[in-house]
């Protein structure tokens, strides 16, 4: 079984998260890694050149066609590009860390399935209110980590959320969704906006429910337009 096999979001504002800290970690670390400097290089001046494109169509309400298109063809060469990097420099190589993969948000080959540990620990929550109703949450393992990061022995990050009225625990929410991923957006109706969301997070084991990891304490945030 592998973690984050499917590593990069599908949706633009989660893609642009992304590809903005496995750059950052990529550039910060790249002598340790072991990486080249010419590729180093090549993988900022990628970016460089897809971040204008994602700018341009980021604000619905500003964006011509002609952006959107631009920035449709920018994004499928640049993810290319970047499964391509993830593949020959940081997917395999050996001076990077499980623990380090993780925080790239990068596919990690699970080497024994068998011996994952039971989650005693919840992860560290930041919740933050983004454009178009959309909740974005980042999970970390460690509270004075600064990046978001899978715990090793998860599949997935559970949410259980109720909105508008405040449940009394975890078990009283109406709404469950799970991501593979530890950072991601929560999308809500437009009915939404204004409205005082509650959540519970926990660290998920897919293959044994008795070894996930126990709820965070409740969080709560407003849904914004």
């Amino acid at each position: 079984m592998a973690k984050n096999e499917d590593f990069i979001p599908d949706d633009d504002p989660g893609f642009f998260d992304w590809q903005d800290n496995y750059v950052t970690m990529v550039v910060a670390n790249f002598l340790a890694w072991l990486i080249p400097l010419a590729a180093k290089d090549d993988l900022v001046a990628k970016q460089a050149a897809y971040v204008p494109l994602y700018n341009a169509i980021k604000v619905k309400s500003n964006r011509t066609t002609a952006q959107v298109g631009a920035h449709r063809a920018g994004r499928f060469t640049y993810e290319k590009y970047l499964r391509s990097f993830n593949k020959q420099y940081t997917l395999f190589n050996n001076a990077i860390t499980i623990e380090k993969k993780l925080e790239l948000e990068i596919t990690v080959p699970d080497t024994e399935p068998s011996s994952r540990k039971a989650i005693e620990t919840s992860p560290f929550v930041k919740l933050f209110a983004s454009a178009g109703a959309r909740i974005k949450a980042e999970c970390r393992v460690d509270n004075d980590s600064s990046r978001a990061s899978m715990h090793p022995d998860a599949d997935e990050v559970e949410v259980a959320y109720e909105i508008g009225t405040d449940p009394a625990g975890w078990e009283k929410c109406t709404k469950k969704i799970t991501s593979s991923k530890a950072r991601f957006f929560i999308p809500f109706a437009s009915e939404d906006i204004g409205k005082k969301v509650y959540f519970f997070f926990r660290w998920k084991n897919k293959t044994d429910e008795s070894k996930s990891g126990p709820f965070t304490a409740k969080m709560q945030i407003t849904v914004t337009d």
